[in-house]
């Protein structure tokens, strides 16, 4: 059978037919009348690869709405007119529309040897025999016929980048041929829809991510399929799904044998592609639809743990693509078919919950709520521990499942059963309650509640505790106007009634009374009054008359209500006697028990000798301040435990308190300093230095004893109290991250989730993850080159936003906030307010730029241009006349600017008052600064000695009044310089910016500033708990920059070459101290070196500026060290000893982390593996720019092991070295220091 194809050939020529004569454009073709068809082919043309360097003919599909499949073969040809680099494309496409893949495959380059003009003959070709196995045979494809599935399917799979096909055994001139061969076989198992987005590139020798599949010779993708035997596998199994797993193997199968599943899910899955809207996820989806499928022709089911992991997803999906409506129902059907075990049923509930989204809310509530019907009847304990389950995973869930399960006419049986359980007395109530998210209980079903706990209030009228309870309820459910009205009533009763009741009815009417008047505060305090008149009338007569108090009880007005007016007035005569004698009585309390007394006292005892022994030592060392200070706290503690019993209503005299807890004291104290008298010796650690105090008359031996965990060298006692400091140390990590989610959860608490925010509003604008991505930018800074950007985000992170993360960058949120059209006030209000915890401030000028791309006076990738334009203005010396503007009036003017240039006029008019802010903002950082560091001469000094040299040029712009102040620059500066948290709220004040927010890189700094408030940690613990949070943070799903919150970053942002070279100048500098026996041994122990910081933010930061440093670098990475030991290093100034030399507290800060021995004995080793040591913990911060730390273990040799293979650096002699030294390896090194700088001069580029 023939096909005839139509040829168009497309090139730069001065002859063109389909508009401009001269230019690229259509020269010859079979349709050249059609000027509006060519401009479309033109289009395909003009993006079709060349072998650019070689003279391959390169064959290409694409697929057109317009012109359908479209087979294009280009060659380069020499240059036209212009001398731009020319290529010749010839332009294949069926006549008559085409499905099938032999037809629109089959043409190939057929040229002449000129150019061809005008008009070109159609093609008529026979169609080839192609033949599916006889091709997968000859590719040696039949054995890894599920692994060349996934290249089928590759086009389905949502991959930003096509799939490389490599093929190292082709010949250049074979890959034309081969490759249509090839895409026959992948378009003949697509379904037909999918055929579509199967475009592919016969021969490149570069990757075209744009293609959904090309074949080179050589790897030149990310993604990648080797087609010959001898390489090696692709390791893609460990990334598939089980689902996954079973769609390529099942095909796979079902491909070969042409069978019954295989026709129907081609069927199926081409009906389905077809008709479908939303793009994302599709092979997910046609998987689904192969399982669905495959089981009802008998296959094997995937277990019920992926089933049910995977099926909520599946839900959310059925709630947008009604098509794959019936998959869900088979799908639900097999899960309720299914005989769970306890464990099973759990783990299927919380995969519910979990996948649970807006869109799918009503089926999986429906859901839940059939499987807790069914475990109701069958066992109840399992009952209770799903239903725990669903209310600590969701409250919301929890509360619609019982509360609309209650509202509605036909309640379940676990419904009805909790409800009638719960409903017996209040503290039950107010515990079924509690747990209830009030905005998902419907009104009626909270009129229900309130109406059962004024049911149990009226069993009990005057419990002081049901009252509490009830009123915590009627708060927690937002009926606090209801709950008002009935005390006003109840209230009222009881002031009508208030003679008549005895001294405890009195005391709960009061309670009551005293309740209403919290809310209502205008109340009369009638009941109060009548207490107080009855006490008065007791001490003035002093009567004790006494009846049996049944006699007073309220409930006797009903049963005596024929009585006459008389009678009733003497049995109100009684009743008020009998109350004066019971308050004659409580007026004569008695001093309390002595147990309780003793066992009161006790905490407070324990306090005052913690109190004594401190105060004692304090002065004992020298610190009287302290002591003072403690007696001063002794003292408001006596104060307050008085205060506590005469709250308890309990009589002890305060001399026998104090007395007691002075003697308890006293006792505490004693055995404070006994137990201290047994130990050897006590560490203190004051600003990273130790001074040993010994309190026996044995001094500490100089032998080394046994190595503990973390390879710390001393006394035994030494190693217990060390190992107390470790544990410490955890715990303050562990106590500041839960400080910082705390805080992070508090910031979003009772605020619409952003997962579901964004979610609501992609599905308004019918946005997919990836349409989305493109209208969403973020800030990109390239240090190295000195530019920034801004770029599109990626289509995962908004899959991970819609998962529950959080963008923490302001230039998302306003970019987000114009992809959904909003306005101004609601970007400011809606997304940056509740989500970053601050809106925009007219009066910054970083902020009214922000405001002005809002407003449309300038695309997102001009933001840097007009920030330096506007700089330029605020550098400009033109004199006019100086101008101020209230805050408001600022906020009118930006909204009515309508251009670039209003704007640029708007800022030079009230230039004065912007720079005046920015210049406030610089003295008060100057202040700030010398507040926290003391007074430098020359900035650069200043900010090396923090590790923020790369902020000198905007800083000395910033302090005289002549930048843009950003946020992000002023956040990055507080990490580095990590001020009071007063000196942060003033920074951002003079700035004129919103205080901290709620971002996870502000709430680390807010944390950080009330730490050291409260602590004597010096900065390089401070690094370590910061470094430490933000990775735990950032595996929990939120946003952090890592330069943000990495120390020695200045390092780690330098080529890989000059990290190398001074690592290797560190080594030889401390063989050649080796060398010269300087050892640098002082009394106050090992203080070999001065502190890292001066190492790599001081020789480093000038080294990296040194011209033959660098050079120096390049080369000897380029070609090696032949012999390390004769090469000329640079050397180290930090290392160089200064004869007796005495460090001072901030070298020694944090020492001991650089030390394998704390102490070392001079006639050791010591000292030699002191300096392996140091050298190994300094590499490992000059490689991964955070600081040391001591207790990681084989973790940090990993971590430099991931700088290595990200810098394509082979190191595995120096890796093997330092996992002895750093690792946990007990016995004993092998390796020497001379060893340990040979491994480094080995680093080596990988070739």
């Amino acid at each position: 059978m023939k096909t005839e194809y139509l040829i168009h050939e497309y090139m730069w020529s001065n002859h063109c037919i389909s508009g401009n004569k001269l230019g690229w454009g259509i020269t010859a073709s079979s349709m050249p009348e059609d000027r509006a068809y060519l401009r479309e082919l033109e289009k395909l043309a003009q993006a079709a690869v060349i072998d650019k360097t070689g003279k391959t003919e390169v064959d290409e599909l694409v697929y057109s709405s317009v012109c359908g499949f479209v087979k294009m073969s280009s060659v380069p040809c020499e240059s036209g007119e212009d001398k731009r680099q020319n290529k010749r494309v010839r332009i294949y496409q069926p006549k008559a529309p085409e499905s099938n893949p032999v037809a629109y495959l089959a043409p190939g380059g057929e040229w002449a040897e000129e150019e061809s003009v005008g008009y070109l003959q159609p093609l008529f070709l026979e169609e080839p025999e192609f033949h599916r196995k006889d091709i997968l045979q000859e590719m040696n494809l039949m054995s890894r016929l599920p692994e060349f599935m996934q290249v089928v399917f590759w086009c389905l799979s949502g991959h930003s980048e096509g799939i490389n096909i490599v093929a190292p055994d082709w010949k250049e001139e074979e890959f034309a041929e081969k490759a249509k061969r090839l895409m026959y076989v992948i378009h003949s198992l697509l379904p037909q829809p999918a055929r579509e987005r199967a475009g592919y590139v016969s021969f490149t020798r570069e990757a075209i991510p744009s293609v959904s599949f090309y074949f080179s010779q050589k790897v030149c993708g990310t993604k990648y399929f080797n087609l010959s035997e001898k390489s090696e596998r692709n390791d893609w199994e460990n990334t598939q799904t089980a689902l996954d797993q079973y769609f390529y193997n099942g095909f796979a199968q079902a491909s070969q044998k042409e069978d019954e599943i295989y026709r129907d899910f081609q069927k199926t899955a081409g009906k389905y592609l077809k008709t479908v809207r939303d793009n994302g996820n599709l092979l997910k989806k046609v998987e689904w639809i192969f399982y669905d499928i495959a089981r009802k022709h008998g296959q094997s089911a995937l277990s019920i743990e992926i089933l049910s992991e995977n099926f909520p997803e599946l839900l959310y999906w059925v709630c947008k693509d009604k098509a794959l409506e019936y998959v869900a129902e088979d799908i639900l059907k097999e899960i309720r078919e299914y005989k769970f075990s306890a464990k099973e049923r759990q783990k299927y509930i919380e995969n519910l919950l979990t996948g649970m989204t807006g869109r799918s809310r009503e089926r999986i509530l429906k859901e839940i709520d059939r499987v807790l019907g069914e475990v109701f009847e069958e066992d109840k304990v399992e009952f209770a521990s799903l239903l725990a389950v669903i209310r600590e995973k969701n409250k919301d869930i929890y509360t619609s499942l019982l509360c609309e399960t209650l509202a509605n006419q036909k309640l379940s049986d676990y419904g009805k059963s909790l409800f009638r359980m719960n409903a017996r007395d209040m503290e039950s109530l107010y515990k079924y309650v509690k747990d209830f998210n009030e905005e998902k209980v419907p009104g009626e079903q909270k009129d229900e509640i309130l109406r059962t706990g004024i049911g149990l209030l009226n069993e009990e009228l005057f419990d002081k505790d049901r009252f509490e309870l009830f009123d915590k309820i009627a708060i927690h459910l937002n009926r606090r106007e209801q709950w008002i009205k009935i005390l006003q009533d109840f209230v009222k009763q009881l002031q009508e009634h208030a003679a008549l009741f005895n001294k405890k009815q009195l005391d709960t009417a009061c309670y009551v009374e005293e309740m209403l008047g919290g809310y209502r505060p205008e109340t009369r305090m009638v009941l109060r009054q009548e207490r107080g008149h009855r006490t008065h009338r007791i001490k003035k007569g002093g009567q004790s008359k006494d009846s049996g108090e049944e006699d007073s009880d309220m409930g006797r007005r009903y049963k005596k209500a024929a009585e006459t007016e008389k009678e009733k007035a003497r049995k109100t005569g009684t009743e008020i006697e009998n109350v004066e004698a019971e308050a004659v009585e409580d007026s004569l309390e008695e001093e309390g028990p002595a147990v309780p007394f003793l066992l009161m006292g006790f905490p407070q005892g324990f306090l005052t000798g913690c109190i004594m022994y401190l105060s004692h030592y304090s002065l004992m060392i020298g610190h009287w301040k302290i002591a003072l200070g403690m007696a001063g706290m002794w003292v408001l503690l006596m104060l307050n435990y008085q205060a506590v019993i005469i709250q308890r209503k309990a009589s002890y005299p305060l001399w026998k308190v104090v007395g007691l807890c002075l003697v308890e004291g006293w006792i505490i104290e004693a055995a404070a300093w006994f137990f201290r008298s047994q130990k050897e010796t006590v560490l203190f650690y004051y600003f990273g230095s130790n001074y040993g105090m010994y309190s026996g008359s044995e001094s500490p031996s100089p032998e080394k004893g046994k190595k503990s965990d973390g390879r710390r060298i001393g006394t035994c006692r030494q190693i217990e109290k060390e190992e107390v400091m470790e544990r410490l140390a955890d715990d303050t990590i562990e106590s500041f991250m839960n400080a910082i989610e705390e805080r992070l959860a508090e910031g979003q608490k009772n605020k619409i989730p952003f997962s579901r925010f964004l979610e609501e509003k992609m599905d308004a604008f019918d946005y997919s993850n990836t349409s989305l991505a493109k209208k969403v930018f973020h800030r990109v800074e390239k240090k190295k080159e000195g530019t920034v950007s801004y770029v599109p985000v990626t289509r995962q992170a908004i899959g991970a936003w819609l998962r529950g993360s959080m963008p923490s960058s302001r230039d998302i949120y306003v970019t987000l906030g114009m992809a959904f059209e909003m306005n101004l006030e609601e970007i400011n209000h809606i997304l940056l307010e509740t989500y970053m915890g601050y809106g925009l401030y007219c009066k910054n000028i970083d902020d009214a730029l922000w405001i002005a791309l809002i407003n449309g006076l300038f695309p997102i990738d001009a933001f840097e241009d007009v920030r330096a334009h506007i700089e330029d203005i605020l550098e400009e010396n033109i004199q006019q006349d100086s101008r101020s503007l209230a805050t408001m009036d600022l906020w009118v003017m930006l909204s009515e600017v309508k251009t670039l240039e209003e704007f640029y006029e708007l800022i030079r008019s009230y230039k004065d008052e912007f720079k005046d802010g920015t210049r406030k903002f610089g003295q008060c950082l100057e202040e700030v600064i010398e507040e926290e560091y003391g007074y430098y001469d020359k900035a650069a000094w200043f900010l090396r000695d923090i590790g923020c040299l790369h902020c000198e040029a905007q800083f000395s712009k910033i302090r005289a009044g002549k930048a843009v102040v950003t946020r992000e620059w002023l956040l990055r500066f507080c990490i580095a310089l990590q001020p009071t948290y007063e000196s942060i709220e003033k920074l951002l004040a003079k700035a004129q910016m919103e205080p901290l927010g709620i971002t996870p890189a502000e709430v680390i700094i807010e944390m950080i500033a009330r730490y050291k408030s409260n602590s004597v940690a010096n900065s390089q613990e401070i690094w370590i708990m910061i470094e430490s949070a933000s990775e735990r943070l950032r595996q929990k799903g939120y946003e952090i920059e890592e330069d943000l919150c990495r120390k020695y970053n200045s390092v780690y942002e330098l080529p890989a070459a000059q990290k190398w070279w001074f690592s290797f100048c560190i080594g030889r500098q401390i063989l050649k101290n080796e060398k010269n026996r300087e050892f640098g041994y002082e009394k106050n122990g090992y203080c070999r070196f001065a502190m890292e910081d001066k190492l790599l933010f001081d020789d480093m930061n000038r080294n990296k500026k040194n011209v033959s440093f660098k050079k120096s670098a390049a080369e000897y990475m380029e070609e090696g060290i032949d012999n390390w030991q004769e090469v000329e290093f640079q050397e180290i100034p930090a290392l160089l000893i200064e004869k007796n030399y005495v460090p001072d507290a901030l070298d020694m800060e944090k020492f001991e982390d650089y030390c394998y021995v704390r102490r070392p004995s001079r006639f050791t080793k010591d000292f030699l593996r002191n300096d392996m040591y140091f050298y190994a913990a300094t590499l490992y911060s000059i490689w991964t720019g955070k600081c040391y730390q001591k207790e990681n273990g084989m973790q940090n040799v990993e971590e430099i092991q991931k700088e290595f293979i990200k810098n394509n650096l082979d190191g595995k002699a120096l890796l093997s070295i330092l996992a002895e030294v750093l690792g946990e390896e007990e016995d004993g090194w092998k390796s020497d220091l001379s060893s340990m700088v040979e491994a480094v001069a080995k680093v080596r580029k990988n070739q």
